[in-house]
């Protein structure tokens, strides 16, 4: 096992080897609010290593018009060139605090961030990436190359992207990290202000204690709260959900609550206004309409507005890329959904702006990036409109916003992560056609809607349907494949979805050469177990050096037979010494679920392992056929 990287800056700090901490404070101003405070403080280890740490709050409006604090608490420990070799630290929000984790092996930085529920988020980022606090460190010391990437410690995530600094006038330095952010930097290193000017957020210096924070209005009023609710399952386990919609008052808003997936069951106008729905589970996929698209009655929702600036510059040329003169209005809103998928971060802190700013840093609410794609798709030349409606989140309703559009006919899209919404726990309240008419009826309505659940028609009303999909507590579970499988005590889980299956990892520590891997994939046209088996054995002999078959059997697992097979290879990685891995898969398939159960160690303490492995296995739990 390698000797973790840390251990030696461990040591030293242990041993008290560094400089005094150098501190600062700043105001956090939101299109000129002041709306947070930050300190920003950093030690210099005797060897070169450096650490910073950050404790961040920021206050805002949120769900009825209640002053919501964030805060941060972030630990950052880099090498001698910046790189990262560890993150640590707390995030604090209204539903529970989460606790955020990295550390650098192999090249790879392993991040995790685990919430109070226990649900465990795990992603992967480059250890190469300077951290831009760390950007004018780097500027200072010429013997540090640039970076390709740097790691933007507002969204804790690493992006390609350019550097460039610039003496100003009065002994200042001015740096530019691509189109996303800019610092001020005094003479003696310090930063004196930074800007993300595409959504109004800055740091700014200040010699004196940051009091007085008065919480900035953020969401344009179309967020709030609606009630209680409590759906009997999760919600991608509904078939279809009824709701009676009620109007408390006469408040003269424009409901038009149908869509694909929605239509009123039945009419009640009793007391106020209300209506029963049905929403039901309706897969969707693009149509078949031939740009351009000539009707009248879709004008009202290609046209500009002064949020929704179709014709600016820098939407148009994103527009043009994205369509790449496709004539099928299908294909490009999946372009456009695909962009945003991959583009757009969730940041609860952000202003509203024109849709051509959000472009510049695409990040915001569910309001932000159903501004940004209906732009796009005017751009593009295809019809699209703002939808106004109600989504449970937790045990509450909360009103949300996303975009319909037409490509043949008007299609539900969730922008924010880039798909068509197909599930039946978004209930649309109205659609309009700009974003000043949506703050109208947002007001109109806040606080005077009443959503109450009649029932719910579950697709899996077995166990299997109970499961939460994500890492809990130590273990992992999936509906979809209707399993679990707990960790050993202290071991890391972590969860990647990649193009054609889901994989999870266990192992005792990141970047470990023990580890557990389930791999879930879907078969399509199911193969038997043993023809499955057979691919993979053949397979091994192609990617792998020097690849030994030592056993092929098969064991018991429930009721079910699953073949194994246990071989051994020649371990070419940099740095590993060439030494041999031995590996044992259990492999087998429920219809047109496959699962692939792997322990891999190396070859001279592998058996070592054959406790945990049965243990392992014992602890997976499989759901029905």
């Amino acid at each position: 096992m390698r000797t973790p990287v840390l251990l030696p800056v461990i040591v030293l700090m242990l041993l008290g080897f560094h400089s005094a901490s150098e501190a600062q404070q700043y105001h956090v101003l939101r299109s000129g609010s002041d709306c947070g405070r930050l300190t920003l403080s950093y030690e210099r280890l005797a060897n070169g290593y450096m650490q910073c740490e950050m404790r961040e709050e920021r206050r805002f409006i949120g769900i009825d018009d209640k002053s919501v604090t964030w805060k941060r608490n972030l630990t950052i420990l880099v090498d001698s060139t910046l790189r990262i070799l560890s993150i640590s630290g707390r995030e604090f929000v209204p539903e529970g605090d989460c606790v955020i984790k990295g550390s650098c092996v192999d090249g790879v930085l392993y991040l995790s961030r685990e919430e109070k529920s226990g649900r465990v988020e795990s992603w992967r980022e480059n250890c190469s990436a300077v951290p831009d606090v760390f950007l004018p460190e780097l500027v200072l010391r010429a013997d540090i190359p640039t970076p390709k990437q740097v790691f933007f410690v507002h969204d804790l995530a690493s992006r390609n992207t350019t550097v460039r600094s610039t003496d100003q006038a009065d002994g200042s330095l001015h740096i530019a990290v691509g189109t996303e952010s800019e610092f001020v930097v005094a003479a003696r290193g310090e930063i004196l202000s930074w800007r993300m000017s595409a959504i109004d957020l800055a740091w700014e210096t200040t010699d004196t204690p940051v009091s007085g924070i008065e919480p900035c209005d953020v969401d344009c009023g179309v967020f709030w709260d609606a009630g209680q609710v409590t759906l009997p399952t999760e919600a991608d386990n509904i078939r279809s959900m009824d709701v009676r919609l009620s109007l408390t008052k006469d408040v003269g808003a424009r409901l038009v609550p149908e869509d694909l997936r929605q239509h009123i069951a039945e009419n009640n106008p009793g007391s106020g206004a209300a209506a029963n729905l049905r929403i039901t589970r309706t897969r969707q996929k693009p149509g078949d309409e031939t740009l351009p698209i000539l009707d009248e009655d879709l004008i009202e929702y290609e046209k500009e507005s002064p949020l929704l600036p179709v014709t600016a510059e820098s939407v148009r040329d994103r527009a043009a890329q994205l369509r790449l003169m496709d004539r099928n209005a299908g294909v490009v809103v999946g372009e456009i959904m695909n962009w945003m998928k991959s583009h757009f971060v969730e940041d609860p802190f952000v202003p509203v702006v024109a849709a051509d700013r959000i472009l510049e840093t695409p990040r915001g609410t569910s309001l932000h990036a159903a501004m940004l794609f209906v732009t796009l798709a005017r751009a593009s030349g295809i019809p699209a409109r703002l939808v106004l409606g109600m989504h449970p989140e937790g045990d509450r309703w909360r009103s949300s916003v996303w975009a319909e559009v037409w490509s043949g006919r008007w299609q539900s899209v969730d922008p924010g992560v880039g798909e068509f919404i197909d599930d039946a726990t978004h209930v649309k309240l109205l659609h309009v056609a700009d974003v000043q008419q949506l703050r109208d009826q947002a007001q109109r309505l806040r606080g005077a809607v009443r959503l109450d659940l009649l029932a719910v028609e579950e697709i899996d009303a077995t166990a299997a349907g109970k499961l939460r999909t994500g890492i809990f507590n130590g273990a992992y579970s999936d509906r979809v494949f209707k399993c679990t499988v707990t960790a050993p005590r202290g071991w890391n889980i972590e969860r990647r979805e990649l193009t054609t299956q889901t994989s999870v990892i266990m192992a005792p520590e990141a970047g470990s050469d023990i580890r557990f891997e389930m791999q879930l994939t879907h078969n399509p046209y199911p193969l038997a177990t043993r023809e499955v088996f057979d691919a993979k054995v053949m397979a091994l002999k192609v990617v792998l050096a020097d690849v030994e078959i030592l056993e092929k059997g098969e064991i018991r697992f429930g009721e079910r037979r699953a073949s194994t097979v246990l071989y051994s290879y020649r371990d070419t990685r940099p740095g590993s010494g060439k030494r041999r891995i031995t590996t044992a898969d259990c492999i087998f398939t429920i219809g047109e679920r496959g699962y692939l159960f792997r322990f891999t160690a190396p070859s001279d303490v592998f058996h070592e392992y054959d406790g945990t492995l049965q243990t392992l296995l014992q602890n997976v739990v499989l759901y029905g056929d």
